[in-house]
């Protein structure tokens, strides 16, 4: 029987620097949450995403996660 634990990708989302660098540069820029799909959302969903802190992201930070994460996935490989 083996076990084995990887620590990634789970957050926090901190990739290799280089590895960063080069998916932030080949992502395409995010739409983000648009205001009209905010207000589409069933009231448990918008509820659901205020207790967590999530749904209002910038399309940057949502970039910057996606490149971190990428990255992550990488380097686990």
């Amino acid at each position: 029987f083996l076990t084995v634990g990887l620590y990634g990708p789970h957050s926090p989302y901190v990739a290799p620097q280089e590895l960063f660098d080069y998916y932030y540069s080949i992502l395409p820029e995010p739409a983000g949450l648009s205001e009209e799909d905010w207000n589409s959302m069933h009231p448990f969903e918008k509820q659901f995403l205020k207790n967590r802190g999530l749904g209002m992201e910038t399309p940057e930070e949502i970039k910057r996660v996606r490149a971190a994460y990428y990255g992550m996935v990488e380097y686990e490989d």
